[in-house]
């Protein structure tokens, strides 16, 4: 009887470690959410930030970001924690680049196309923004957006100055690290994608790439990315 005690107390202790080992890799599950800001798996340099996430019509989970922040194929990480440079043990795989595009991507050039795509891993979990829509931008509508300028991730808030057919500018100043990051509504509609500094008779301001023309592209050219539902 006494062996099939201890028999029993040893299944019940292998099955507690078992249980305990499912419950760590659960709490170790990456979330993503817009705003975090993300960098290569193999390099410390920082990147940029995540302007979107969410699913396509393949059902892949997928993030949107700046087109210039990404290079196809590299796998991406997501980064914890401020500074220019962020060590590899602070950055956790969620994905692989597979589409960046890249038109116009000059110096304050107001007709450019700039977004990238992340194909995430399936274990990544997506948080909502908590208004997932995307809105067309308005003049004079007062917005805020999420970097990591200088590597401080940060809110900044302003107005929209100028709305083109590819992109709107804001104003107030960003700095690097401010690439990627979401521009949102009062009402917390994603307007567009910041892409890089304007500056208009001596005032800074930041070009952003609409999001309703990124969502067109990606809708257009089918794929990953497809049909893009917010999370």
């Amino acid at each position: 009887m006494k062996k099939v005690l201890a028999a029993f107390v040893a299944f019940a202790s292998m099955l507690g470690l078992a249980f305990v080992g499912a419950g760590n890799a659960s709490a170790s599950t990456v979330q993503l959410r817009p705003g975090d800001r993300i960098g290569y798996m193999s390099d410390t340099m920082d990147l940029c930030v995540v302007a979107a996430v969410g699913h396509d019509t393949q059902g892949n989970k997928v993030a949107i970001t700046a087109g210039h922040c990404l290079v196809e194929g590299q796998v991406i990480a997501k980064l914890v924690g401020n500074g220019l440079t962020v060590p590899l043990s602070n950055r956790s795989r969620i994905g692989v680049a597979v589409k960046s595009v890249q038109e116009n991507v000059t110096n304050g050039n107001l007709a450019r196309v700039d977004y990238g795509v992340i194909k995430l891993d399936d274990d990544v979990q997506l948080v909502s923004s908590g208004n997932p829509n995307i809105c067309a931008p308005q003049p004079f509508m007062q917005v805020r957006r999420v970097g990591a300028d200088a590597g401080i991730l940060q809110e900044r808030y302003g107005m929209i100055k100028k709305v083109m057919i590819n992109t709107f500018t804001m104003s107030g100043t960003a700095l690097p690290g401010a690439s990627g990051g979401p521009v949102i509504s009062a009402g917390g509609c994603l307007q567009g994608v910041a892409s890089g500094p304007e500056v208009f008779l001596g005032l800074p301001g930041l070009i952003t790439v609409r999001m309703d023309v990124i969502k067109q592209r990606l809708d257009a050219s089918g794929g990953i990315g497809a049909g893009l539902i917010l999370a």
